[in-house]
């Protein structure tokens, strides 16, 4: 049997709450994007994933209109919940089966979605058929420069956490989906932010299964992890968990244009 994308449906209530940028951040993102991919207010964008818009809200008070598909109806149903008037469309479907005739988009935006398809070759196949000519992919991930005693617990859950067949490539070498017989990259830019993070939050994400990489782990296994995930960070903070820890956050935006 197929392995299948993961739906997002388990995380739609407490997504924007475990995934939020710190307070004004989104705008930044969004004038960042805009700046990078140098894209107009008249400009039409395809969103592969759009979930509870975190990207596509404040992105779309700068460009004409943003239509976005997801497979997770509780995560699309958030979007309903925050857009106000933003001229955001969604329909629920899969990456994998995009319901928009050929050459329809000169501009995609991917973020953070392909470690999450079945077939992430099958996506960007789907994603060059819809684009027109001349067209340009936005594709953006996410990165975080973990201070060294976060980088130790971070190591320890590492070993602990289960990754499925779609996961296999880390958000650092996502590079790899684009295959250089189909895809140029023409551009890359990086924007940094500070935020704060505590013990407190590494451990109730282990144990409430925010990630991703938890869902298909037993309860055993999650137990095994939670409990040597905590050690280490008694190790590294004693038992001050709730002592913030600043770092640097950021994205990585890149533009590919198709070879086809």
């Amino acid at each position: 049997m197929p392995e299948e994308s993961i739906n997002y449906d388990r995380a739609a209530d407490f997504y924007d709450a475990t995934r939020a940028y710190p307070d004004g951040i989104a705008e930044e993102v969004a004038a960042f994007i805009v700046q990078k991919a140098l894209l107009k207010s008249d400009t039409n964008i395809l969103e592969i994933g759009i979930g509870t818009g975190r990207v596509a809200v404040p992105l779309s008070a700068h460009v004409g209109s943003i239509t976005g598909i997801d497979i997770s109806s509780k995560m699309l149903a958030k979007i309903h919940e925050k857009q106000a008037s933003a001229p955001i469309q969604i329909a629920e479907a899969s990456a994998e089966n995009i319901p928009f005739a050929a050459r329809t988009f000169k501009h995609v935006l991917v973020s953070h979605i392909l470690h999450l398809v079945s077939d992430p070759q099958a996506v960007l196949s789907e994603i060059s058929r819809v684009l027109k000519r001349p067209a340009q992919l936005i594709h953006i991930r996410g990165f975080r420069d973990n201070p060294p005693k976060f980088e130790v617990v971070a190591d320890e859950w590492r070993k602990h956490r289960k990754l499925g067949k779609k996961s296999v490539f880390e958000r650092a070498s996502s590079n790899d989906f684009f295959l250089p017989s189909d895809w140029f990259k023409i551009e890359e830019h990086r924007f940094t932010y500070p935020t704060k993070e505590n013990p407190k939050y590494f451990l109730d994400a282990i144990k409430n299964r925010w990630w991703s990489t938890m869902w298909a782990m037993s309860e055993p296994e999650l137990e095994i992890a939670y409990l040597a995930v905590e050690r280490v960070i008694k190790e590294q903070f004693g038992d001050d968990y709730d002592s913030e820890v600043e770092f640097t956050a950021g994205i990585v935006l890149q533009v590919f244009l198709p070879k086809k």
